[in-house]
């Protein structure tokens, strides 16, 4: 049996910035989700910033990043794919037009397709084959009995405008052997 797994840290939210609630479920390839993030009623800012979020002051509430992991337990490599689902945990929620996604590794070099200055929104994400609702963020590649640690940051575009009404985005994130 192929287990992939996920492993995630909590941090505490960022108050008035980007709400990330991240639970620390290890998660198995058969889709059981490591975290959802959620955005609310954040400030929009540009890429150039967003991609700059460094997380040292999320005590501050100053917006950051979040680690997370795989582990591939199967005795060979396996491709697999990082994908979202949106979730409900909105009432109104931000057009995901402008939800910016930055995936790097853990020493901060961005992945491929986050290399460019042009980075993913969730619309802009490929829509999965077998569900309709989720977007893969990211296909790679995992060596047999190892562990990939990703940073994940994500914030609302500086193309949004604010509305006068609490709005947010969520999604859970999700790992699966392809």
């Amino acid at each position: 049996k192929k287990t992939l797994t996920t492993e995630a840290q909590t941090l505490k939210p960022i108050i008035n910035k980007v709400n990330y609630n991240v639970s620390v479920n290890k998660a198995i390839i058969n889709e059981t989700t490591n975290k959802t993030l959620i955005t609310e009623n954040t400030l929009p800012v540009s890429d150039e910033l967003g991609k700059k979020f460094d997380g040292s002051n999320t005590e501050k509430e100053i917006q950051g990043y979040k680690e997370f992991s795989i582990k591939n337990n199967y005795s060979k490599d396996l491709n697999y794919e990082l994908y979202l689902m949106e979730n409900s945990e909105c009432e109104k929620k931000i057009d995901s037009n402008y939800i910016v996604f930055y995936l790097t590794d853990e020493n901060n070099k961005p992945l491929t397709g986050f290399e460019n200055n042009k980075l993913p929104t969730f619309a802009s994400l490929s829509v999965l084959n077998d569900k309709a609702l989720g977007r893969v963020l990211y296909s790679g590649f995992i060596k047999s009995s190892s562990k990939q640690k990703f940073k994940l940051r994500v914030w609302v575009s500086d193309l949004y405008t604010l509305k006068k009404y609490k709005e947010c985005f969520s999604v859970d994130v999700y790992v699966r052997s392809v």
